[in-house]
């Protein structure tokens, strides 16, 4: 194998790279699913006559990234050594898919096909060429044979095939012929469209498509009717280092990073219409919202600190400006300007804001004053923007602490609180939520209701034995997640008056986690997810399955009033997989949850419980 370091590998099935992450004694490919095992154990004498021999790839020899297996890795003579358990059957392997030639010739009839339709139009109406039938009916023929030789092998694009040739859009289907032996990962980066005048419902993902451990990965999106989950485009090759690449869209493009560029996509037909060349990468992993679509113009705000703006139509570069700090930490829309914190020479925070029009920079200093001292903001501080980017709210400074809230399109301050007397752990651990009348944030052991008025605070609720998380404010309801740090360790959902602060439920989550994108589920502890909604609230809860296959979401809807619940109903989603995870990414449209889980695009209705559509 080309790394023998028992963390990192390829996949003995098809070669894709693996890591095992620290603490984590199983892995599995996402490519081709086969689950690999790093064991402690000795060698056995029954070890020894299952290990494999690796190709120069690190892959079985002659194999293509067929069905999953299980593998074990285990230690002789300071060298890693593989062993297979549960080698499918060879009934069970992939069937194969059409040549070039095939695809090729089914272009070849349909253009007969339509080149004798044509004719036959052209020709008087009172007669026609019997040969002009027999030509189509041809034609006919040899897409009903291409389309059922597409169907023999379960392509997942297939069905995307028969479509263009059917509209006689040959060379787009001859572009997808030739993704047609490749594994398709869905990685969880998506978005969904709500439908407008000119598209229907449609998910957009990106996908990791993966040829062999040969061949460079192709990321492409790919474009979905959510009636049907049909697929209706994919994208040309746009990369393979788009993992984790946000997706903006307006009506007529989507937008994606692409390393240090932006890359425009037609929503049309998935064909790139533009890219743009950036100063730097931008970091969404330590930048919050450092790419934002907004008002017709594309920004962003690069690692090494270049905030820049592009004609979201055509990718031509706007304006321009660099930041005095490196490495910012987020950037903001505040009404019709976007605004990041800078540092100055003394090291204090300031804010600065661009007019996204014209790129005019407006530069303001928060401060937090007393009659000992003056704080001034860090340059690190998060920006709390109200959801109609209006007004944001802002919490900083020692001795006394302040939270502040800031009209976003005068960049004036409407009110300064002090809070230094009601903060238990720190600014760096309150986080704020915004209700229709007042601002609720979670300290620690207590949870503070700020007025939107005035900003006076009080303290909502406290309780020593408990950590709180604002889980949602609805209407007048205050949903929040308890963690009981006396004793056992234990996990609560508490249902509170934001009013008065009383208690008026709560219910018990004990053996089960809250809920985290792409997370691993063990089989005796299920994942929740609350949403609240008119009815209730719905408790979804991902669980998995001991034997491996009946892996399963289950919806319970606990009453307002009283939390009370008939209890859940459990649906298999159908997932076999070893490794059981919950939604790399989940959308919403209605009661229906969209997700991509084990690679699979599926809609699962909530309101009937059942799995209405998924991919492949």
């Amino acid at each position: 194998m080309p790394d023998a370091s028992p963390r990192s590998l390829n996949c003995p099935n098809c070669g894709a790279p693996l890591d095992f992450p620290d603490g984590q004694s199983t892995v599995r490919c996402r490519f081709c699913d086969s689950t690999i095992e790093r064991s402690v154990a000795d060698l056995t004498d029954d070890d020894d006559a299952h290990i494999i021999q690796l190709d120069a790839a690190g892959q079985l020899a002659g194999s293509a990234g067929g069905p999953a297996r299980r593998f074990v890795l285990k230690m002789r003579n300071g060298q890693p050594v593989v062993i297979e358990i549960d080698r499918p059957p060879a009934s069970s392997r992939p069937l194969p898919t059409p040549t070039l030639e095939d695809i090729n010739q089914a272009n070849r009839l349909a253009t007969a096909r339509r080149a004798a339709a044509r004719a036959s139009q052209a020709a008087s109406p009172a007669r026609s060429s019997p040969w002009g039938c027999v030509i189509t009916v041809a034609g006919l023929v040899g897409v009903a044979a291409f389309i059922g030789a597409i169907a023999f092998t379960a392509n997942p694009q297939s069905g995307l095939i028969v479509q263009q040739v059917l509209a006689g859009k040959f060379d787009d289907a001859l572009a997808t012929s030739q993704t047609l032996g490749a594994s398709i990962l869905l990685p969880g980066t998506a978005v969904l469209i709500p439908a407008d005048a000119d598209h229907v419902d449609q998910v957009i993902a990106l996908s990791n498509q993966y040829f062999g451990s040969d061949k460079p990965t192709q990321d492409r999106l790919l474009a979905f009717d959510l009636s049907g989950l049909r697929l209706l485009w994919q994208s040309p090759n746009l990369g393979s280092d788009l993992y984790g690449a946000p997706l903006l869209y307006d009506a007529d493009h989507l937008y994606l990073l692409d390393g240090p560029s932006i890359r425009a996509v037609r929503r049309s037909d998935g064909a790139l219409a533009w890219t743009a060349a950036l100063a730097d990468a931008v970091a969404l992993n330590i930048c919050q919202g450092c790419f934002q679509l907004v008002d017709g113009r594309v920004v962003t705000l690069s690692d090494d600190g270049t905030i820049a703006a592009f004609d979201a139509a055509t990718g031509a570069p706007l304006w321009s400006d660099v930041s005095q700090q490196s490495s910012p930490r987020g950037l903001y829309v505040l009404g019709q300007a976007v605004a990041f914190m800078d540092r100055d020479e003394s090291a204090h925070g300031y804010l600065r804001a661009y007019d996204l029009a014209s790129g005019a920079e407006t530069q303001v200093q928060p401060t937090c004053a007393a009659a000992e001292q003056q704080s001034y903001a860090d340059w690190t501080m998060p920006l709390r923007v109200t959801p109609d980017g209006q007004s944001f709210y802002l919490a900083f400074g020692f001795f006394p602490s302040c939270l502040q809230r800031w009209d976003a399109r005068t960049l004036t301050m409407e009110w300064s609180r002090p809070l230094s007397d009601q903060l238990s752990s720190g600014l760096d651990y309150l986080t704020l939520v915004a209700g229709e009348r007042q601002l609720f944030g979670a300290d620690g052991s207590q949870v503070l209701a700020v007025s939107l008025a005035s900003g006076d605070a009080v303290s909502l609720l406290s309780d020593e034995d408990y950590r709180f998380t604002i889980e949602a404010v609805y209407g007048d309801h205050l949903l929040l997640r308890a963690e009981r740090t006396r004793g056992t360790s234990r996990l609560e959902l508490w249902e509170v008056d934001p009013a008065t602060g009383a208690v008026r439920w709560t219910r018990v989550l004990a053996d089960a986690e809250p809920f985290e994108l792409d997370d691993i589920i063990s089989a005796d502890t299920p994942v929740w997810l609350a949403r609240p909604t008119d009815a209730g609230v719905q408790l979804i809860w991902f669980e998995a399955a001991a034997d491996d296959k009946s892996h399963a979401i289950a919806i319970e809807l606990l009453d307002w009033q009283d939390g009370s619940s008939g209890g859940p109903t459990r649906t298999i989603l159908r997932l076999p997989t070893i490794i059981f995870q919950t939604p790399s990414w989940l959308a919403w449209r209605g009661d229906v949850l969209w997700m991509i889980d084990e690679n699979t695009l599926l809609g699962f209705d909530l309101a009937t419980n059942t799995v209405l559509d998924r991919w492949p």
